[in-house]
């Protein structure tokens, strides 16, 4: 049987046996994608105008949602004969993903498994599990899609990307392969300024390398950034691994004591922020990290 796939962690994509499914334009492919992100549930009708349309919908759009619908059943339908994959349900519409592989479904099921090993103490194999779910990302999650109820869909997908990428270099730091995180750490700094957990893993990478100097001036540079565009100093958790840093201790850990990775972080920007996902880790809700001294008991519960 012709393999099925749906994606969105990336430009939003269907393909059956490997040939791409036109869709029939923007618009369709945003309704689409309105009904993905929700698999299985009733999307009403007015949803599914806002994300085709955003604020300003004109007055044919339940109309032209009706009819939009039907064109994406018809491009669908042949890659599954005998059923839609879009179904009517009351005023509303659901995806039915029987036969089909969503990469979002895929991303959340690898997710969960790397919880489980990391719970287990199985560390590389969680490590593993994490690395297939970001492989999954094509690109910015809904690419080209801007309407605003997807492009908030978009800021949380990726910070739940993000989040397990902080996940991954956890673990990998537990498997000591502090000297190759160096650069990607480097990279990921420069890109989310403003994330503080970025910054302390580099710092972390940097002292485990041997490179304490660097360490702490990676930090002296993330102070100064954040009191000359914010005004606020960092965070209480990362001042304690720079004091630890300061005191010269053998190898300060950092485990994170709350795996829920799909908590999106506060979407709003501040000044000189990226938008969204680089907002301040230490600010995001539902986000719980402490610092614990090398040799301290280590949590049962899953680390990035």
């Amino acid at each position: 049987m012709a393999s099925k796939t749906l994606a969105l962690l990336g430009p939003l994509r269907v393909r059956v046996g490997g040939e791409r499914v036109p869709l029939g334009g923007t618009r369709s492919e945003c309704i689409l994608a309105a009904l993905l992100l929700d698999p299985g549930r009733t999307v009403s009708i007015d949803r599914l105008i806002a994300a085709g349309w955003g604020d300003h919908p004109p007055t044919s759009a339940r109309a032209q949602v009706q009819n939009r619908v039907g064109t994406l059943r018809r491009a669908l339908r042949a890659a599954r004969p005998g059923g839609d994959i879009i179904v009517t349900e009351g005023t509303g519409y659901l995806v039915d993903l029987d036969g089909w592989e969503l990469d979002l479904r895929r991303f959340d099921e690898e997710i969960r498994r790397a919880e489980v090993l990391s719970a287990a103490r199985r560390v590389a194999e969680a490590r593993a599990a994490l690395g297939a779910a970001l492989k999954l990302w094509r690109g910015p999650a809904l690419d080209g899609l801007e309407t605003p109820p997807l492009a908030a869909a978009a800021v949380r997908l990726e910070e739940r990307r993000l989040t397990a990428l902080e996940r991954r270099i956890h673990l990998d730091l537990d498997l000591g392969r502090h000297r190759d995180l160096v650069p990607e750490l480097t990279e990921l700094a420069g890109a989310h300024p403003f994330r503080e957990e970025v910054h302390a893993l580099l710092m972390l990478a940097l002292h485990r390398s041997g490179q304490r100097v660097a360490a702490l001036n990676a930090y002296r540079r993330l102070r100064a950034m954040l009191g000359e565009q914010i005004g606020v100093e960092p965070g209480a958790r990362i001042r304690t691994l720079h004091e630890a840093l300061l005191r010269g201790e053998s190898a300060p850990a950092v485990r994170d004591a709350d795996p829920a990775v799909d908590r999106p972080g506060d979407p709003r920007g501040a000044p000189g922020r990226s938008p969204g996902p680089a907002v301040n880790s230490r600010r995001s809700p539902g986000r719980r990290c402490c610092w614990c001294r090398a040799g301290s008991p280590r949590s049962g519960r899953p680390t990035t």
